[in-house]
């Protein structure tokens, strides 16, 4: 890129009242990005209303000239009162050579966004060819209407060097010269007529033979680009590559880069090179320590971590023998996959994670098998235990890729969840197997939480009460969300326990749904004799929402008729409905139950078999209709 600079001035001459304060010339000089050479001359003032009425007797060598005045843009064009066109709109260029003198010469363009009695709309030609874009090089983009601009807008060389000149503020834009690319010299001559504004005096300034010749510019890192120009003057940067467009090039540009790489850390984020999964600015990989590399245990690293900057801990194959406690940290625990990478606490005797003070999403185990772990008080009752593998405290992580094998505690064996907050904690293809509850929950017990399960699998867990994969219960007295706990893409599969086998919503107040989606569950086993028990229970009806879910080969039934919302649907469950007993037959046992509870369902809601909320004869004919052994 060549930067022109002032080298002869024939003549500068002012003529008209001194109070337009007219003080000389000045012009600057780039080029497009096309190669063509541009030059914009400008009347200096003192005073910012002044603005040209004309410009006449010019003579250039160039190809295209654009003037201002009653061709200009960005000044209100001097039409007389007849004009409609708006003062702030691109309203009219010349371009062209018509015998030498551009000035009217034998292309018009109008650049207006409406015709007026001045000049049409749209392109008039009164040649044969239009030079190329033409309309496109209006300068400067800054001009305001009727005014002048401050000299400091205009970045280019003075070319009257009278005190008089030297001592305006303002320039008002007349000319604007595009000559083809390679230019090194150029002649131009020109007059304009600038009328103050304020005090309505004109006066005509004539720059007469001004030439201008290309010369070298400055160029300290030997790039081929000017420093004027330069995004980065001071190292070698041709491609000036800038890849944050910050407008500091790339070769200036490196830091902070915090991975090394030569590329700041911007640019590696907006490459798609680095993640910045916290959105800070900085590389994930800047943000991250191995285990055991950086630190001996999980949990001096999770020590180390700050409290609100994420941190991610690496953990490498291997079994580490430990009890991990997160407390409120956006901490990351990745591990190298849960087939290789264990979190043992066998024998240490307690909970073996524990996360809780606040955390939210953002804070994730991933990649991890928990065992060994035996329960740990509850942090609101400490008489009961809670917790075998993995305690939520009151917060909302995520938890992928994990497994949970061969944990136990009275409450919630392989996980308890405890007053999950919204959106709740995430489990996505999780596995819990061979956990085991004394009480409820075998794999998992969740108490008063929101809770989503995605892809997960449940599997030989254990409860002799309730729940053998999965308990859930909302309390009393408190709103909460419809549903409240949502197992999405699930399997349940072997498990025991003396109710729900699979799935055992025990909710003392009804209208809180447990979902069920797209689940299959088979193979679990209920041992309590209790009318309607079933591998998904409910202790209040109509609490569990099934949808697209298939249920069949549980003991001694699949699915607690009355456990299910009126809006489950889509669903495949092997059980006759009319199996009051539960017995796998319906039979005279079933009959006399539904006759003994004829009227208003309450005492025996399996009855309702349509769940119309009466035992009538709709209900009878079902039953007669199933009369016989159940499929399962």
């Amino acid at each position: 890129m060549k930067r022109f600079v002032a080298a002869t001035i024939g003549t500068v001459s002012l003529a008209g009242s001194a109070d337009a304060g007219i003080r000389g010339f000045a012009a600057f000089h780039r080029t497009a990005t096309n190669g063509n050479v541009v030059v914009d001359l400008v009347v200096v003032t003192d005073r910012a209303p002044d603005r040209v009425l004309n410009v006449f007797g010019v003579n250039t060598s160039s190809t295209f000239v654009q003037l201002t005045g009653i061709l200009n843009r960005g000044m209100k064009p001097d039409c007389g009162s007849s004009s409609t066109r708006p003062s702030t709109v691109d309203s009219f260029c010349t371009v062209g050579v018509d015998g030498g003198t551009p000035y009217f010469g034998a292309y018009y363009a109008s650049c207006a966004t409406t015709a007026d009695s001045c000049f049409p709309y749209g392109w008039t030609s009164q040649g044969s060819t239009m030079p190329p874009n033409a309309c496109w090089y209006i300068s400067p983009a800054t001009l305001a209407d009727n005014t002048s601009e401050p000299l400091s807008n205009f970045a280019g060389t003075r070319l009257n060097s009278s005190a008089s000149a030297a001592s305006g503020t303002f320039g008002v834009w007349i000319g604007h010269w595009v000559f083809a690319p390679g230019t090194s010299s150029a002649l131009i001559s020109c007059s304009a007529s600038v009328k103050d504004a304020i005090t309505g005096a004109t006066t005509t300034a004539s720059a007469t033979n001004f030439q201008q010749l290309a010369a070298a510019c400055p160029d300290t890192d030997a790039d081929g680009i000017c420093n004027s120009a330069d995004n980065c003057p001071t190292a070698p940067n041709p491609s000036q590559a800038d890849c944050d467009g910050n407008g500091l090039g790339d070769a200036c540009d490196s830091t902070p880069d915090c991975n090394g790489n030569g590329r700041k850390d911007s640019c590696d984020i907006a490459s798609g090179a680095s993640a910045d999964i916290d959105a800070n600015g900085t590389p994930d990989e800047c943000q991250t320590v191995t285990v055991p590399g950086n630190f001996a245990t999980i949990q001096s690293a999770i020590d180390a971590a700050p409290a609100t900057e994420m941190r991610i801990i690496r953990v490498a194959a291997g079994t580490y023998a430990e009890r991990l406690v997160v407390d409120g940290k956006p901490v990351r625990i990745i591990g190298a996959g849960s087939a290789s990478t264990v979190v043992d606490a066998t024998g240490l005797g307690g909970t073996a994670v524990t996360v809780r003070g606040g955390a939210g999403r953002g804070t994730v185990l991933k990649g991890l098998t928990v065992r060994g772990g035996s329960g740990s008080p509850s942090p609101t009752s400490p008489a009961y235990s809670i917790a075998g593998g993995l305690l939520v405290d009151r917060c909302s992580p995520t938890v992928e890729d994990c497994r949970f094998t061969a944990n136990s505690a009275p409450y919630g064996g392989g996980t308890y969840v405890f007053w999950s907050p919204f959106p709740g904690a995430l489990f996505r293809n999780c596995a819990f197997d061979a956990n085991g509850a004394t009480s409820f929950g075998g794999a998992v017990d969740a108490y008063e939480a929101w809770c989503t399960f995605e892809g997960c699998s449940f599997a030989a867990n254990t409860s002799p009460v309730r729940g053998g994969a999965v308990h859930a219960s909302n309390g009393s007295g408190s709103i909460e969300p419809d549903p409240a706990l949502v197992f999405r893409g699930c399997t349940f599969t072997g498990n025991t326990s003396g109710r729900g086998a699979a799935v055992d919503h025990d909710d003392s107040e009804p209208g809180v749904p447990l979902a069920l989606e797209s689940c299959t569950i088979t193979g679990n086993t209920s041992t309590d004799a209790f009318p309607g028990n079933a591998a998904v229970a409910a202790a209040q009806p109509r609490i569990i929402r099934m949808t697209g879910t298939t249920a069949c080969q549980n003991a001694p039934r699949n699915v607690q008729p009355q456990a299910l919302t009126q809006d489950s649907s889509g669903n495949t469950v092997c059980d006759c409905a009319a199996d009051l007993n539960g017995d796998g037959t319906v039979n005279g046992a079933d009959l006399g139950a539904l006759l003994s509870f004829w009227g208003p369902a309450g005492g025996l809601p399996q009855a309702d078999i349509d769940g119309s909320g009466t035992v009538d004869g709709f209900d009878l004919a079902i039953m007669l209709a199933a009369w016989g052994a159940c499929g399962n």
